[in-house]
């Protein structure tokens, strides 16, 4: 049995059990109510997806029935029991939508099998297309958030590199106000940074090429295994500043490379 739910309604027992005895073998959840309030409080406490109501039944009829129930349920299928004399009214209740279908008595078992059939697939299709479009709505409004999550992110990496840029250019500009020459190279030697005395006055400083000195490789290398700065004298790489200082840089104890300084013999005063 699936979950297809179905209510008939009528207040004469032997009409109940007859259409109990037809749908026994069908894959439905079949219940019974005999009389219109009964039904009525029975579609406030349960899903039905299809009800059949006979018209005449006494205090209520099947139309007053089903407009009750269409304010509780309107998406269920209603299919009404009516005779041939009811139709006027039947008509009526199906121009104002409170019932979907109506059989005549009396029915042809076959075909009222055949009608609940198209009505349960019909209903099941219409409540699986909600399903998907609630879905579909739901995914979307994932994704809106996953969008938004992701501009936010991006807005800050975005800002985060506007900061970083602005501290770069304050770097290069703290750096090119400094009346030396200055370069920073890698762990692997290559300049990756020059200042503007360093551009005008030492024709080797070249960003993206490695020094070329050995003394100034060995040194760099023993200034960042041993994080201190050493001083060498190189008036064979550059008479006008001929002192270095090598100082070694280190991110989180990582070794990045090292800061050089060029100073002049004037300035240093000795050899």
């Amino acid at each position: 049995m699936n979950n297809t739910k179905i209510l008939i309604v009528d207040d004469e027992k032997n009409i109940l059990k007859s259409l109990q005895r037809m749908l026994r073998k069908e894959p439905y959840s079949v219940k019974t109510a005999a009389t219109p309030f009964e039904a009525i409080e029975m579609c406030k406490k349960e899903d039905f997806h299809l009800i059949i109501g006979d018209y005449r039944m006494p205090e209520m009829n099947g139309t007053e029935m089903f407009y009750e129930i269409n304010l509780i349920n309107p998406d269920s299928v209603k299919i009404i029991l009516s005779g041939y004399s009811d139709i006027n009214v039947i008509t009526e209740a199906l121009n104002r939508e409170y019932i979907n279908k109506y059989i005549l008595k009396p029915w042809n078992e076959e075909n009222l099998k055949k009608e609940i059939d198209k009505s349960v697939s019909h209903i099941n299709l219409i409540r699986t297309n909600k399903e998907l479009h609630k879905k579909i709505i739901e995914q979307n409004e994932d994704l809106k958030k996953i969008n938004q999550t992701l501009e936010d992110e991006i807005e800050k990496r975005t800002h985060k590199l506007k900061l970083k840029n602005s501290a770069l250019l304050v770097s290069q500009n703290v750096l090119n106000t400094i009346p030396l020459p200055v370069i920073g190279i890698d762990t692997e030697n290559m300049i990756v940074l020059t200042n503007e005395k360093a551009g005008l006055n030492l024709p080797f400083a070249v960003l993206g090429e490695k020094i070329n000195c050995e003394k100034i490789i060995n040194s760099n290398l023993e200034a960042l295994k041993e994080n201190k700065t050493l001083k060498l004298y190189l008036p064979e790489l550059t008479k006008e500043y001929p002192h270095i200082l090598i100082s070694p840089l280190h991110s989180k104890k990582k070794p990045e490379g090292s800061v050089i300084v060029f100073i002049p013999e004037n300035l240093k005063g000795e050899k």
